[in-house]
């Protein structure tokens, strides 16, 4: 469960600044270590810019358009709604809490990731990244989720696209996905600021009655090369109709000699290298 949030110690515009540079500004916190940053009815749709926290929380309950977090370490975020993207880089030992359109992942270790994800994650010269499914609920959350158009029953956390699944420079697991046998229970945050909800989707999908989305990768608008799976988690895509038996051809015509030349190419695009676990065991944070 998350720490409870001593109400003494956010924003404190006294407090001394522990860099030159620090700003605790509306739309961007950087360079502070060990405190805790609320934004309430602040955002209205607009980015923000996270940056050099080290063992802070924060708890943004407004819907946002993106927000890019560079070089934190140790450090809880949670986000109600997002837009667009949330791109965390250079970040170790971080625990996430997001509900966003799309979210990437670069340079970063040892994170947490509770995610709601309109699209499939990506993640980038990274390691041991452990997705697990959103399960939060926070004041006003809803209405957030609305204004950033977010469809709370299209959750496609489980697939995880890795741009370096065959790089031995990262250590192995580069992620891992946690979604049956998660052990999570929903729980409610920031309760000083009103009451906490949650679309109720998030909890279907948190105790098995709603499954993941399937990858938007899948079926006939697979990427060449892609590194991603999950299909034990989500209803197999829509097989097209086979096509009408074609007409045979003439062994004297050359334009039939490239029958079959693709399919090697295209099975191989849908190896999967990823690590997945369906147990809390494998949790090694």
């Amino acid at each position: 469960a998350a720490a409870p949030v001593n109400p003494n110690d956010i924003d404190d515009t006294s407090a001394v600044k522990p860099h030159r540079m620090s700003e605790n500004s509306k739309y961007v916190i950087s360079r502070w270590s060990n405190r805790t940053f609320k934004r309430k009815d602040q955002i209205s749709g607009q980015p923000m810019n996270i940056d050099y926290l080290d063992d802070c929380k924060l708890y943004v309950m407004d819907d946002m358009d993106s927000t890019n977090i560079d070089d934190c370490n140790n450090t809880v975020m949670v986000f109600a709604s997002v837009a667009n993207s949330i791109f965390l880089r250079t970040c170790h030992n971080c625990t996430i809490y997001a509900a966003c359109k799309q979210f990437r992942v670069r340079d970063c270790t040892n994170c947490k990731i509770h995610l709601f994800a309109g699209t499939d994650p990506v993640v980038e010269t990274s390691s041991n990244i452990h997705f697990k499914p959103l399960n939060i609920r926070l004041p006003g959350m809803k209405t957030a989720f609305k204004k950033a158009n977010l469809d709370p029953s299209v959750n496609r956390f489980v697939h995880v696209y890795d741009f370096n699944a065959e790089d031995t420079k990262y250590p192995e697991p580069h992620f891992i996905v946690t979604n049956e046998g998660h052990g999570l229970k929903m729980e409610n945050m920031c309760a000083e600021d009103g009451t906490p909800e949650c679309p109720p989707e998030i909890e279907m999908l948190l105790d098995g009655r709603l499954a993941p989305a399937a990858s938007v990768e899948s079926g006939q608008n697979k990427s060449h090369n892609i590194k991603t799976g999950a299909q034990a988690w989500t209803a197999p895509p829509v097989e097209a109709a086979p096509a009408p038996a074609a007409a045979a051809s003439d062994p004297n015509d050359d334009e039939g000699s490239d029958n079959g030349k693709y399919s090697d190419y295209e099975s191989s695009s849908a190896k999967s290298s990823s690590k997945y676990s369906h147990s809390e065991d494998e949790d090694t944070f």
